[in-house]
């Protein structure tokens, strides 16, 4: 069970986490938009491919987000509470640096294993619908746009 102490260091570490988080993956997710727009667009992808493209994008986005946003999060929190003087408050208590740790290693673990699930067994997965998905979009305008005695260079070594 939790005490309040480390639901308060918690707290400080989460908000910086949390837009960490959603900056890095809004950042590479944007990236690869711009990267894929040219396909995507001229090929005449629906809304719902699109959707499922971005959907299936972002456990690999995660698996390199997690671990930048975990580390901002605990720098910014610390950095918080050591210009406040919160450290030397907690210090004065009595309250080792093993016990103030414990909760930053709790959270940095936590974050550990879930973008481990997500690098082994989630972003296999949505790696392989993604390409699956790219492969039919293109294929499926490619099909109506074949002329007889012309060459189509769309797709890499084919001809």
């Amino acid at each position: 069970m939790l005490k309040s102490f480390d639901k308060y260091i918690l707290k400080e570490i989460a908000a910086p986490f949390g837009v960490g988080l959603s900056i890095y993956t809004f950042t590479l997710l944007i990236n690869m938009i711009f990267i894929l727009s040219h396909t995507l667009i001229s090929k005449g992808a629906s809304t719902l491919t699109i959707v499922k493209i971005l959907f299936y994008l972002l456990p690999d986005l995660l698996a390199f987000t997690i671990p930048m946003a975990t580390l901002m999060g605990v720098l910014a929190g610390m950095s918080r509470m050591s210009t406040d003087s919160e450290i030397v408050a907690l210090r004065t208590m009595g309250i080792s640096n093993f016990r103030i740790l414990r909760p930053i290693v709790m959270f940095s673990v936590i974050t550990w294993i879930v973008s481990s699930i997500l690098i082994m067994y989630v972003a296999p997965e949505t790696n392989y619908r993604f390409q699956k998905l790219k492969n039919k979009v293109m294929l499926s305008r490619a099909m109506s746009n074949i002329k007889p005695r012309t060459f189509n260079r769309e797709f890499p070594t084919y001809i």
